[in-house]
């Protein structure tokens, strides 16, 4: 009140879970896969949650999988050679080469 802040708590507080299944039976198409309810911080929420469900724990060591982890079909050896390093960099070329000619060409002319 000091502040000049005029809080009222909320009335007819519905629960999380009773309002978004409410939502879901009127919006099926809206329901994601996994629903997850939880009470309290929802940092501690989702931490619990990938804990529980071992996410982000997997081994990524290049045991078995190689150094590259098994995206060795996408790992570029010559950064000047393989095309796929130098997607557009041709085209950026000519273009920049047109954008040029045309500026000086301008100046030229004027």
């Amino acid at each position: 009140m000091n502040a000049g802040a005029h809080w009222k708590r909320a009335e007819n507080t519905v629960p999380a879970k009773e309002y978004w299944e409410k939502f879901f039976s009127a919006n099926p198409h809206l329901r994601p896969a996994h629903v997850v309810y939880y009470d309290g911080d929802s940092k501690i929420a989702v931490y619990e949650f990938l804990r529980r469900n071992g996410i982000g724990e997997a081994d990524t060591s290049s045991k078995e999988e190689g150094p590259l982890l098994g995206f060795d079909d996408n790992h570029v050896l010559n950064m000047e050679n393989d095309p796929r390093a130098n997607q557009g960099y041709y085209d950026l070329v000519k273009m920049a080469n047109k954008i040029i000619e045309e500026h000086y060409r301008n100046k030229k002319s004027s």
